[in-house]
């Protein structure tokens, strides 16, 4: 007859309990940084979108030759508020506490500017940086940021120091 031996199974040793704790670790001290650029990196896009919302609002301005965004005109500015955003903007009815808004610039030769200061619930490491969309006098409408570099979308890149 073969005698079968059994082993008693006794689990994990303390020394892998460490070795997969110190894995463990190592990972969350990579993603962690990862992942706090990406949702500040998504922020600035949000601005940039909804300040980009605002430019069919700046256009019908620009088309009944109006300089001024105010309520009750075909000049009336309809951005409901955003957490993200500091400022109270122009032509807006009423925020909600804690929302801000962009301002918009509409100048004299049709120029303009709208303006997104990010505060508010946004992450800290984008407190006081802004999204600015420019509109020359030919109609094109350019994008930049004032915040760090690696938090700028493509399509709005930071602006060159002058």
């Amino acid at each position: 007859m073969i005698a079968i031996q059994i082993k008693n199974n006794t689990g994990f040793s303390l020394m892998e309990i460490m070795i997969g704790i110190a894995i463990v670790g190592i990972l969350t001290g990579i993603a962690l940084p990862q992942y706090q650029t990406y949702v500040a990196q998504t922020e600035v896009i949000r601005a940039v979108t909804e300040a980009k919302s605002l430019t069919p609002i700046v256009e019908m301005c620009i088309e009944h030759q109006y300089t001024t965004v105010a309520a009750g005109t075909a000049c009336q500015n309809t951005f409901q508020g955003s957490n993200i955003l500091v400022g109270n903007g122009n032509g807006i009815a009423d925020l909600s506490t804690g929302e801000g808004a962009p301002t918009i610039t509409i100048n004299i030769d049709f120029t303009a500017n709208i303006s997104a200061t990010l505060g508010g619930n946004a992450t800290n490491v984008l407190n006081s940086s802004l999204v600015s969309l420019d509109r020359n006098s030919n109609g094109r409408w350019t994008c930049t940021f004032s915040g760090n570099v690696k938090y700028a979308p493509i399509s709005c890149p930071v602006a060159a120091m002058e």
